[in-house]
C-alpha cells in the first residue's frame, strides 16, 4: 500500500492547491457556509478519486465503510454490510479482478482513508475556529488530530527530548499509532500494536 499510495503522491501534491483554491473560491464571501459538503466532502473526493483512478461517488462516499470493522454486529448489520461490500465491488468494476494487488490498495483507501481524512478536516478545521474566537485568522495545527486512528498515552519515566520539545519524567505523552504501521521494519510495526502490558494481542503477529 505505501508504494501504491506514493506513486500517486506528486499528482496530488500538484493538483492540491488547484481544487483548493476552486473550492473556496466557490464559497460565498459572507453569511453561513457548510463546510462539509460545501468544502470538505468535495476535497476529499477529488484527492481520493486520484488514489484508487475513478471519479468516486457520493454514494461511495456515503457507505462509511469503516463501519465494516466494528466489533459487534448484529444480523441486520452484517447483512448492510454485505450489501456495502456488493456496491464497492460493483463501483471498482474490472479491477476486482484484473488486478488483485490493486484492487487491495484502492479498497484499504476506501476503507481506511475517506472517512478518516474527511472526519479529521472536519474536526481540526472546528477545533481550529474555536480556538480563534472569531477574532483573528483560524489556523490548523502543524501536527492534528486523526480523529478515527488510535492513540495511546504513556507516562515519561525519565526526562527526554522529542523533536525539539523537553519531556520530563511523569509528563504524559500522546502517541499516534498509524505511523508504526508504514515502516517496512517489523520491529517498528509492532509499535502499532502499542507497547508494554496495554499492547493489543495483535502485537505478536508482527513481533520477531
Amino acid at each position: 500500500l505505501g508504494q501504491y499510495l506514493l506513486s500517486k503522491h506528486h499528482e496530488i501534491e500538484q493538483r492540491l492547491p488547484v481544487i483548493i483554491c476552486e473550492l473556496l473560491d466557490g464559497l460565498p464571501q459572507s453569511g453561513e457556509v457548510d463546510l462539509v459538503p460545501q468544502l470538505l466532502s468535495p476535497l476529499v473526493g477529488d484527492v481520493f478519486s486520484k488514489l484508487i483512478d475513478r471519479d468516486l461517488s457520493e454514494e461511495v462516499m456515503g457507505l462509511r465503510l469503516g463501519k465494516m470493522f466494528e466489533v459487534k454486529h448484529t444480523m441486520a448489520s452484517l447483512s448492510r454490510l454485505d450489501d456495502m461490500l456488493e456496491r464497492v465491488y460493483s463501483f471498482l468494476g474490472e479491477d476486482c479482478d484484473a488486478d488483485e494487488e490493486k484492487f487491495i490498495c484502492q479498497l484499504n483507501c476506501l476503507v481506511f482513508g475517506v472517512e478518516n481524512v474527511l472526519s479529521t478536516l472536519a474536526e481540526n478545521l472546528l477545533s481550529a475556529f474555536q480556538a480563534s474566537g472569531g477574532s483573528t485568522p483560524a489556523q490548523l495545527p502543524l501536527y492534528p488530530v486523526e480523529v478515527m486512528i488510535s492513540t495511546t498515552h504513556r507516562s515519561a519515566v525519565s526526562p527526554t527530548e522529542i523533536a525539539g520539545h523537553r519531556v520530563e519524567p511523569r509528563d504524559i505523552i500522546r502517541i499516534h499509532l498509524e505511523p508504526f504501521g508504514n515502516s517496512s521494519e517489523m520491529t517498528v510495526n509492532a509499535g502499532l500494536f502499542g507497547t508494554g502490558r496495554h499492547a493489543c494481542i495483535g502485537r505478536s503477529s508482527v513481533s520477531p
